[in-house]
């Protein structure tokens, strides 16, 4: 069952532990080029080091940048 940001209400996620998420970033109307632009204006040069975003249907981003590891 996929859920529709539209009808939820609910952020999906674009990119999860360094891996874009094609169906979810498709269903948003976002590309690739986009995901990384949105991660070079917080400062982040590389997918690997995003554990975790989400777009919702109001255009809140949320971004969650990988742990170093110890």
């Amino acid at each position: 069952c996929l859920l529709h940001p539209d009808e939820t209400g609910m952020a999906l996620v674009l990119v999860s532990e360094g891996k874009i998420l094609r169906r979810n970033m498709e269903q948003l109307g976002r590309d690739e080029q986009w995901i990384l632009q949105q991660c070079r204006r917080r400062g982040i040069t590389s997918l690997k080091d995003v554990y975790l975003m989400t777009l919702d249907d109001q255009n809140n981003l949320f971004l969650q940048r990988q742990e170093e590891s110890v």
